[in-house]
């Protein structure tokens, strides 16, 4: 499992492979369009990357969650936790600029959420509604 704090890299990897080449098709939720993971694009994924990993398009600090992107409309939607700061942001694929982020102040307090007491970070995917 990923730590939290590793959070900047692997945005920044997965946001390269994202803008490099498998941008012919929006990931708009969890697993995908059809939820099962699969890519069914027209373009080629690559078959294998370079020995020091994919081209860097463009990085972005973010803060702690579990959360993976969601990628629609030549957007990639992240949801990530800044100490009680959930924040959720639609960033231009090509260039990571983004207009001001949504930000919502969580009260801090675990009650009713037992399954997640132990991650004080973000644990959602966006789901990215076609129009939006």
């Amino acid at each position: 499992m990923t730590s939290p704090r590793s959070g900047p890299l692997l945005v920044a990897v997965l946001l390269a492979s994202l803008v490099a080449g498998v941008s012919a098709e929006d990931w708009p939720q969890i697993l995908g369009p059809t939820r099962d993971g699969v890519y069914r694009g027209t373009t080629r994924l690559a078959a294998s990357f370079p020995e020091n990993g994919p081209p860097t398009v463009w990085t972005k600090k973010v803060g702690e969650g579990f959360a993976g992107p969601a990628v629609a409309a030549g957007r990639v939607f992240l949801f990530h936790r800044i100490g009680r700061d959930e924040i959720v942001e639609a960033l231009d694929a090509e260039t990571g600029t983004a207009p001001p982020p949504r930000t919502a102040t969580t009260s801090g307090s675990t009650k009713g959420r037992a399954r997640c007491r132990s991650s004080p970070a973000a644990v959602s995917t966006p789901t990215v509604r076609k129009g939006c």
